[in-house]
């Protein structure tokens, strides 16, 4: 999980980090906690975050107008405000932030916010799928891996594959709690990977899928997380 939090105040940004951390320990979660101390540097660097802790008042521009521009551009994950001032609660509606967080943050109010996200996130057990017929409600327990071509993907379900219109990247945003990137072409749920051998991810169906050399190391440590947290 990706957490950007911008403030505007330095000491401000370590508080929140750390209350987060100490949260975030208390899960099997792995997390990334990215720090802005102004919004334009915050949009330029959006992808793959999950959540979004973003002050109200700061120079340059503030942090209603990033939110605004952060939904113009797409984002649609989770804004949570950070302010002192209540009377902005109204206006934060406007933008769908997901939370709205008083200063001096309470730490129990943030552990409310992170848990939802949390529960959100990685609860999620159906994706929607636009294809050329309509739409289909897929359900991610049965997705086995997903493959590139091109502008397109073909998605392999355990008795049926569908082909969509939506780039790797795409899936690669949608199902990043489930799946690992094995290569720039391939998307593979780790639920359905039976052993690594070579270059190889071996799938339960005896489907080889590549694994690029330098997201090999990486790629065994994620499976050897995976296998502990669920033997549990």
């Amino acid at each position: 999980m990706r957490i950007a939090i911008c403030d505007d105040e330095e000491i401000i940004l370590e508080i929140i980090k750390e209350k987060c951390i100490t949260i975030l320990n208390e899960s099997s979660i792995e997390y990334d906690i990215a720090l802005f101390n102004n919004g334009i540097e915050l949009l330029k660097k959006l992808e793959n975050l999950d959540i979004i802790f973003l002050d109200i008042n700061m120079p340059e521009i503030d942090g209603f107008s990033v939110a605004e521009l952060l939904r113009k551009e797409g984002y649609d994950k989770y804004i949570i405000f950070l302010t002192s001032k209540i009377e902005y609660m109204q206006r934060a509606f406007k933008v769908k932030a997901f939370r709205y967080l008083l200063k001096p943050i309470d730490d129990n109010q943030l552990k409310e916010a992170l848990n939802e996200v949390i529960k959100e996130l990685f609860c999620k057990t159906k994706i929607i799928l636009e294809h050329k017929n309509g739409q289909a409600i897929l359900d991610i327990k049965e997705l086995i891996y997903i493959e590139s071509l091109g502008d397109n993907t073909a998605i392999y379900m355990t008795n049926e594959y569908y082909i969509s219109n939506k780039p790797l990247k795409y899936w690669v945003n949608q199902l990043k709690n489930f799946f690992y990137q094995t290569h720039k072409s391939y998307l593979v749920n780790l639920s359905y990977v039976k052993r690594i051998e070579d270059n190889f991810a071996i799938l339960k169906n005896n489907i080889k899928i590549p694994i690029s050399y330098r997201k090999s190391n990486n790629f065994k440590v994620t499976m050897k997380n995976y296998i502990v947290k669920n033997a549990k």
